[in-house]
């Protein structure tokens, strides 16, 4: 019994100092050139489709619930901003929420539709905003 019990607490100890060890140790990356990427592609591969809407959603619900979501999804302070799609002031103090998950769906279906005439989830916000789709207190979240 008293070697469990010495096990149990070797282990938790052990366990506890990888935790740790893996937060202190966190690995620094270089900034990232947004330029290249347009608003909405969160994943960084070039196109802004439903894995972009489903990454926003749950870096949304992660940041809700406290999480350090570079640590449990990966996601950078960068994918956070190319997250943000729309603001609901003129300020720059804008975050990200459920809304930019939707609307990046939103615009995804729009693609599909292929009637499209929207280039940029921009170009999409200010005529879904033009044709009384979103309020006016929308605006396009497009920092570049």
């Amino acid at each position: 019994m008293k070697l469990r019990k010495l096990f149990a607490f070797l282990s938790a100890g052990v366990l506890g100092c990888c935790a740790l060890g893996g937060t202190a140790f966190a690995e620094e990356t270089e900034p990232v050139d947004l330029s290249q990427y347009q608003m909405g592609d969160i994943n960084m591969d070039g196109q802004v489709d439903l894995d972009d809407a489903q990454l926003a959603l749950r870096t949304y619900v992660f940041m809700l619930a406290q999480k350090d979501v570079k640590e449990c999804l990966g996601v950078t302070e960068e994918q956070i901003k190319l997250a943000d799609v729309i603001s609901y002031s003129t300020e720059k103090n804008s975050y990200l929420d459920a809304a930019d998950a939707q609307v990046i769906l939103e615009y995804y279906t729009d693609q599909l539709s292929e009637k499209s005439t929207a280039d940029t989830i921009s170009e999409f916000i200010q005529a879904c905003v033009a044709n009384g789709i979103y309020g006016s207190i929308v605006i396009a979240n497009d920092w570049r």
